[in-house]
C-alpha cells in the first residue's frame, strides 16, 4: 500500500468516526458522550502522527501531507467546539425551547413533570403574560395531567387555583409524597402521533458565577432514554397523590381574594 493509500484510509476512518460522534450528540440531544470524545480525540492525534512520521520517511511535503494534517486540525477543533458549547440554559432562554417543543403536540393529552408550577409565572398577573401559560391556554388540549408539589403559600395556592379556572375540568394535579418521590425532573411528555411520544426533559444545574441554569433532553419513543422516563412518569402517577375537591375550592378562593 502507498503513502497516499494510507493517508487516504485513514482520514476515511477520521472523517466517519467523526460523523458517528455527531450523530451521538443529535441523537442524545444535550447528552453527550465523553466515551466517544476521547476516543476521537486519540483517533485524530494518531492520524496527525502517522502524516508527520510519513513525513520524515517519505524526505518530502507532499500534499496528501498537508491534506491529512488539515482534517485531523480541522476534526480536532469541531470536536473540541461541539463538547464545550453551551449545552445549558438559563430560564428566559429554556422557555422558547420549550414552547417550540410543545406546538406540534397532539391535543389529547400533555403530562408535566413539575415543581411549583412557577415556571407559569409566579404570580397569577405574571402568568397572564407567560409565553408556556399563553400557549397551553392557547392550544386547548383535551387534557393535561401534571405532577407536582401540593400548594403551601397562599401566592402558590393563587396559582393552582387560576389553573384551574383557566382550564376548567382539562387538568389534572396529582401530588408527590413518600412513595411518588420528587426526583426534581421536570419537563413533558407529549404525543406527535397515537403510538408515538416525545419527552423534553429540564434538570436545573449549578454553574460557577452563574447560578442556577438548566440542562435540557430531547428525545422520542426510539430513545431507551424515552422510555425510561415514561416508564418513570407511569410510575411516579399511580403512586401519587390525587388533589382533593376541596383543596380546589380552597386554592379558587384563595385565587378569587388574591391581591393582584
Amino acid at each position: 500500500m502507498s503513502t497516499k493509500e494510507m493517508l487516504f484510509n485513514l482520514v476515511m476512518l477520521q472523517i466517519g468516526t467523526f460523523f458517528g460522534l455527531l450523530g451521538n450528540i443529535l441523537i442524545g440531544t444535550g447528552r453527550l458522550s465523553k466515551r466517544w470524545a476521547i476516543a476521537f480525540y486519540g483517533l485524530s492525534i494518531a492520524v496527525a502522527l502517522v502524516t508527520v512520521i510519513y513525513m520524515f520517511i517519505d524526505r518530502d511535503f507532499k500534499i496528501e501531507h498537508l491534506i491529512t494534517l488539515f482534517v485531523s486540525l480541522v476534526c480536532i477543533g469541531s470536536t473540541w467546539v461541539l463538547f464545550n458549547s453551551r449545552m445549558s440554559y438559563t430560564t428566559a432562554q429554556l422557555n422558547p425551547k420549550v414552547i417550540k417543543f410543545t406546538e406540534d403536540a397532539k391535543k389529547n393529552v400533555l403530562k408535566l413533570f413539575a415543581g411549583d408550577l412557577n415556571f407559569l409565572g409566579n404570580t397569577p398577573t405574571e402568568m397572564d403574560s407567560n409565553g408556556q401559560y399563553l400557549q397551553l391556554k392557547s392550544m386547548k388540549f383535551d387534557q393535561i395531567e401534571i405532577l407536582c408539589e401540593k400548594p403551601e403559600g397562599l401566592t402558590t395556592k393563587a396559582r393552582y387555583g387560576k389553573i384551574l379556572l383557566d382550564f376548567n375540568n382539562t387538568v389534572t394535579f396529582k401530588h408527590y409524597n413518600q412513595i411518588a418521590t420528587d426526583f426534581n425532573i421536570r419537563g413533558r411528555i407529549k404525543k406527535v402521533h397515537p403510538d408515538i411520544d416525545k419527552v423534553l426533559i429540564y434538570e436545573k444545574i449549578h454553574i460557577p458565577d452563574k447560578g442556577s441554569e438548566y440542562r435540557t433532553v430531547e428525545t422520542d419513543i426510539n430513545n431507551s432514554d424515552c422510555h425510561l422516563y415514561i416508564r418513570l412518569w407511569n410510575l411516579l402517577w399511580k403512586n401519587s397523590d390525587v388533589s382533593l375537591a376541596n383543596d380546589h375550592l380552597e386554592w379558587k378562593k384563595v385565587y378569587s381574594e388574591f391581591d393582584r
